[in-house]
């Protein structure tokens, strides 16, 4: 549960030292020496360095015990607000687990070697991957090995720290997508792999409209050709294509996205030129 995980209130540098110290457990929690201290709940940790804003959103999930068995499902469903979010998420991932793009997901995912981090897990794609995940209700059922909920954009791993990172139709839904790509490409080491996948399904509730992007322009990031909106990029593309993703939004309504799947080698002194 702990092994690689830093503190994320102290990280960065101090002078010209880069401090990024390690958390240790304590009873039901993760403490740092800088004195930041981090809950842990059904052996999930929660990394944030607002926790209570996190709390405002996520306190009744929370509170949503896991021994509760079919109590539990009873519960969710007559709470509201943020439990009847997770149940209606929960419904939606169930719904999508068959089709093009999840066989190809589980294929490539389990195929990958070494330490690999599915960025905005979900449900979780392998059961030897390390899932990470905003949604702790989500987390809970996630197939993933180890679980931390923390936020996309200030992940609590050291740089390089994964040979593969997963981000699965996660850069269409969260507020920063090229933030998320570039905390992705650091955790990432020379030479290890990114699968990424992305429906372009934007919605302005979530990602501000000049944030969006375009396929054409992604890849060319990826190849290092362009900025992605600051950042820079050097990929090596091993397969790019598309596949189906239906969806299943409510009872009577049922989507299809052709979704864009790469399968990309991040360049440097490890990887083959």
């Amino acid at each position: 549960m702990v092994e690689g995980l830093v503190c994320i209130h102290c990280r960065g540098w101090q002078g010209a030292e880069f401090v990024s110290r390690s958390l240790r457990p304590e009873g039901c929690w993760l403490l740092c020496d800088c004195g930041a201290r981090y809950p842990v709940v059904d052996g999930i940790p929660l990394i944030f360095k607002d926790f209570r804003a996190f709390l405002a959103s996520e306190a009744p999930v929370l509170l949503s015990r896991q021994d509760l068995g079919e109590l539990g499902s009873l519960f969710r469903h007559h709470a509201g607000g943020a439990l009847r979010r997770l149940q209606e998420q929960l419904h939606s991932y169930s719904s999508s687990s068959e089709g093009e793009l999840q066989h190809w997901l589980e294929q490539k995912v389990g195929s990958l070697e070494g330490e690999v981090l599915e960025a905005g897990c979900g449900m979780g794609l392998c059961a030897g991957s390390v899932g990470l995940d905003y949604s702790f209700g989500l987390l809970q059922q996630s197939c993933c090995r180890r679980r931390v909920c923390a936020d996309l954009g200030s992940p609590p791993f050291p740089a390089a720290f994964f040979d593969a990172v997963v981000l699965a139709n996660v850069l269409d839904s969260c507020r920063d997508p090229a933030l998320v790509l570039a905390q992705a490409d650091a955790l990432l080491r020379p030479g290890g792999m990114l699968v990424l996948t992305c429906a372009f399904a934007f919605s302005e509730e979530v990602t501000p409209i000049e944030s969006w992007f375009e396929e054409e322009g992604l890849l060319a990031a990826l190849r290092g050709e362009q900025e992605f909106s600051g950042y820079l990029f050097d990929y090596g593309l091993e397969e790019v294509g598309e596949r189906s993703w239906p969806l299943q939004r409510r009872p009577r309504e049922r989507v299809e996205f052709r979704t864009l799947c790469v399968v990309a080698r991040k360049k440097g002194p490890s990887s083959e030129q």
